[in-house]
C-alpha cells in the first residue's frame, strides 16, 4: 500500500479521538507521516516500569494494553485501555522513565507518534491543551513534576494555566455581572423599597447612587436592616440616606480575582465598588463581594448552588454550567475526590433542572392554557438517580402524576408531554450534550407501574436490559409519594419474580460488558 494512502488512513483513524480531534486534516497528516505502525502479539512488553521512556507516545489502534505496576514479585493492574486510548504521554511533562509496565492483550496494532511533534501541534488549540492539562492533574506524580517546575518551560506554562490557583490570576468578568442598576438605589429611595430591591435581586447590599453623576455615596446591607428593624428608631419609611454607610472601598475594573480578594481583606469589608479609576469621586461601575469573586472563580460550591436558584432565564444557566465545568475540571486532582464532586455535580444538576422547570411551567403558562391540578413529580432516572452525574452527562428525566379520572386523562398527558417536551428543549439549550436515550416521557402511576410490571414479568419480549437505568429512580421535585407508591410497587413484583428476573439481568450484563477503560476517551491516569 502506497505511504499516503497509510497516512490519510492514520489520520482519519486519530480524528475520531481526544485530543486529536479539535486538530485540523492537515496537522493530523503531520503527525501520521511522523509516525510509524507497530504491531505487538499476545503478552508483549510495550516497555517496562522504570525504563528510559522512547521519544513516541502510542495510540491503540486495534486490540487492547494492560498497565500494571510491579512490586517486588507483586504485579497490581494500574488500567485496560483499548481502541483510541493513549499510551506513553509523561513525556510531556518531563517524566524521564516510565512509571509503569505495558503488556498487549491479544494482537495489539499501535501508532507511535514522536511526542515533541505532537505537542508542538497540539498546543495550537486551546481544546486540545485544555485536555492534556486534565489529564495530567489526575496523576499527583505529574503535579509533583509540574509543581516542581522539572517541565520545559514552554509546558509548564500551558499546564499551570489551569493549575489549581489560576483563577486568583484571572480577570474577573464584569459582563457577566448584574448591572449597577439593579444594584444601586437614590439617597431618597425608601428603606423599604431598598429592601425590596435586594428581596427582588436576590443580594445582600445595594450602593446608593447620586443619579446626577452616578458617584456611590455608601451603601446599605442585610446588617444594616436588620439593625434597623431592631433599634426600632423611626419609620421604614425614611430614606435610605439615614441609615448607609458611607465608607466605601474602590477598586478599578481591570485588577485580578486574586487582588480584589486581597483588598476585601485588607479592608476589613465584604463589599468593594468598582469604578473606572478606582477613585470614591468616579462613577459606580459595579458593586462586588467576595461570594461573586468565588462564585465566578468555580471554588466555593455553595454560592453556584445558590446563583443556580436565583437565575432569571436558561441563558443565564450556561455560564453557571461553564463554571461547574471549571470547578470540576480543576477539582479532581485526586481519585478520592471523585466520589465528592459526583454527588456535587448530580446536586447543581438537580437544581438546574428544577429551575429549567420552573421557566418551561412559566411559558407553558404564558400561551394561555391553564395548568391542570393533578399531583404530580418528576424523576430522575440512571446516573443521575443515583447521584453519580459528572457534568459531560445528560441528565435523564420523567414525570409521574395522580391518576386522573377517564375524562380528564386526555388533556392531562398533552399538558405534561408538552411540558416534558419544552424541558428537554431548555436542557439541550443550557449546553448538556445530545443524548441516544428517549427524552422524558410523563406517565400517570397506574402508567409507570404497568411498565414496569411488563419489564419484570416478560423482560425478553420487553427488552428490559435496555432500560435498566430506569429501575434507578429518585425524586426531583413534586409530590414524593408517587414516587415512593412506585417504588413500593417495583419492589414487589420483583420480590415474586427475583428467581428469573436478576439471573437473567445479571447474565445480559456479562454479555454486555462496559468499555475495558473506565474513562474510555475522557481523562486518565499516566502510567
Amino acid at each position: 500500500m502506497k505511504s499516503s494512502t497509510i497516512r490519510y488512513r492514520v489520520a482519519d483513524f486519530l480524528r475520531q479521538y481526544p485530543p486529536f480531534n479539535e486538530m485540523s486534516e492537515t496537522d493530523l497528516l503531520a503527525l501520521a507521516v511522523s509516525g510509524r505502525v507497530r504491531f505487538h502479539e499476545t503478552d508483549e512488553y510495550l516497555f517496562h516500569q522504570g525504563n528510559k521512556r522512547a521519544p513516541y507516545l502510542y495510540v491503540i489502534q486495534q486490540g487492547s494494553v494492560r498497565l500494571f505496576e510491579r512490586s517486588g514479585d507483586r504485579q497490581q493492574l494500574r488500567d485496560l485501555r483499548g481502541e483510541g486510548d493513549l499510551v506513553g504521554l509523561g513525556q510531556l511533562i518531563g517524566a524521564k522513565n516510565y512509571l509503569h509496565s505495558a503488556m498487549s492483550v491479544g494482537d495489539v496494532i499501535l501508532y507511535a507518534i514522536r511526542g515533541d511533534t505532537f505537542f508542538a501541534l497540539a498546543k495550537k488549540y486551546p481544546k486540545a491543551v485544555r485536555y492534556l492539562a486534565a489529564y495530567f492533574s489526575v496523576k499527583t506524580d505529574f503535579r509533583i513534576i509540574i509543581d516542581h517546575q522539572k517541565v520545559p518551560p514552554p509546558l509548564c506554562e500551558t499546564f499551570d494555566a489551569d493549575g489549581s490557583f489560576g483563577w486568583l490570576q484571572k480577570d474577573y468578568p464584569f459582563a457577566n455581572h448584574p448591572a449597577i442598576e439593579s444594584q444601586s438605589c437614590a439617597p431618597e429611595t425608601s428603606i423599604t423599597e431598598a429592601a425590596r430591591l435586594m428581596r427582588d435581586q436576590h443580594t445582600e447590599a445595594v450602593a446608593v447612587v447620586d443619579r446626577d453623576d452616578g458617584r456611590a455615596l455608601g451603601f446599605i446591607t442585610l446588617d444594616d436592616l436588620r439593625d434597623c428593624i431592631a433599634a426600632d428608631e423611626g419609620p421604614l419609611t425614611r430614606p435610605v440616606k439615614s441609615i448607609m454607610r458611607q465608607v466605601l472601598t474602590f477598586a478599578p475594573p481591570d485588577r485580578a480575582v486574586g487582588d480584589y480578594l486581597l483588598q476585601l481583606i485588607a479592608s476589613r469589608t465584604r463589599h468593594l465598588g468598582i469604578t473606572q479609576d478606582g477613585q470614591a469621586g468616579s462613577r459606580l461601575l459595579a458593586l462586588l463581594d467576595e461570594r461573586d469573586l468565588t462564585f465566578h472563580s468555580g471554588h466555593n460550591p455553595v454560592s453556584i448552588a445558590e446563583r443556580i436558584a436565583v437565575t432569571d432565564n436558561p441563558q443565564q444557566l450556561v455560564a453557571v454550567r461553564a463554571i461547574m465545568e471549571s470547578m470540576l475540571a480543576t477539582g479532581l486532582a485526586e481519585p478520592s475526590t471523585m466520589a465528592w464532586y459526583s454527588t456535587v455535580i448530580s446536586q447543581f444538576d438537580t437544581l438546574i433542572i428544577l429551575r429549567l422547570i420552573h421557566f418551561a411551567e412559566q411559558a407553558q403558562a404564558a400561551t394561555g392554557e391553564p395548568a391542570p391540578q393533578a399531583d404530580h413529580c418528576w424523576l430522575l432516572f440512571g446516573p443521575a438517580g443515583r447521584q453519580e452525574l459528572l457534568i459531560h452527562k445528560r441528565p435523564r428525566i420523567g414525570l409521574v402524576y395522580a391518576d386522573p379520572d377517564e375524562y380528564a386523562a386526555n388533556r392531562l398527558d398533552d399538558h405534561f408531554t408538552a411540558l416534558s417536551a419544552r424541558v428537554e428543549a431548555m436542557i439541550s439549550a443550557v449546553g448538556y450534550p445530545a443524548s441516544d436515550e428517549s427524552p422524558a416521557v410523563p406517565h400517570s402511576l397506574s402508567g409507570w407501574r404497568e411498565q414496569f410490571s411488563q419489564w419484570i414479568n416478560d423482560p425478553i419480549m420487553n427488552s428490559t436490559y435496555r432500560s435498566l437505568d430506569l429501575f434507578d429512580l429518585a425524586p426531583l421535585g413534586g409530590d414524593g409519594a408517587l414516587v415512593a407508591t412506585l417504588e413500593r410497587h417495583i419492589q414487589t413484583e420483583l420480590a415474586v419474580n427475583q428467581d428469573y428476573f436478576v439471573p437473567l439481568m445479571a447474565n445480559d450484563a456479562m454479555a454486555n460488558l462496559p468499555p475495558l477503560t473506565f474513562f474510555q476517551s475522557q481523562v486518565i491516569d499516566d502510567h
